[in-house]
């Protein structure tokens, strides 16, 4: 018998496996990794998915949305998952020119329940709220900032910005832990 909030046995009784909307590695492996730490044998799979929401979303309803948007996507995509979690990364900004980094991961199972949870909020620099704010995605602003390249996969703009202290990945795990938090103690959250 499986421990109480675990993703539930696949539809044959066989391993679970869950479906995440994005094939980037820097998202897939940090929820495998976090899943089979929590859970013991799981299968995760990377599905392609769209999120509903612009490439580089501006507030934090938006990237929740585009959060949720890959969780019904990614399940609804792999007939065998029995959770879909999607990961979105986007901005949060206010006015002027005051912006955060957020990360914002949901789990979506079969019966149409959706948990949410957030990583870490960073400050971005002015600079980089200005670029953002005239149309440029985060990973170009970064790479071009700091010279990189692929600062969409790992280490991510955090990465870079806390000098490798935190990556992308923790990020990802993060979010993922908190939006898992009412499934892992289901008598509390009502799941």
């Amino acid at each position: 018998m499986a421990a109480p909030g675990s993703p539930p046995a696949g539809p044959d009784g066989g391993p679970r496996v869950v479906a995440v909307g994005s094939t980037n590695p820097a998202k897939v492996e940090p929820v495998g990794d976090l899943l089979r730490r929590l859970f013991g044998t799981c299968r995760v799979e990377a599905v392609g998915v769209p999120s509903g929401v612009a490439a580089q979303p501006l507030s934090l309803e938006e990237t929740r949305r585009g959060a949720e948007g890959r969780a019904r996507a990614a399940l609804e995509a792999l007939d065998e998952a029995v959770w879909g979690v999607g990961i979105e990364g986007g901005m949060h900004l206010e006015a002027g020119e005051r912006g955060w980094l957020v990360t914002v991961a949901a789990v979506a199972d079969r019966q149409g329940r959706i948990s949410t949870g957030e990583g870490l909020r960073l400050a971005l620099p002015p600079l980089m709220v200005r670029a953002l704010l005239a149309g440029q995605e985060l990973a170009e602003v970064v790479d071009d900032w700091f010279g990189t390249e692929g600062a969409r996969v790992d280490p991510g703009a955090v990465g870079l910005l806390t000098r490798g202290l935190v990556t992308r990945r923790h990020l990802v795990a993060d979010a993922v832990l908190a939006a898992l938090v009412p499934r892992l103690h289901p008598e509390l959250y009502g799941i």
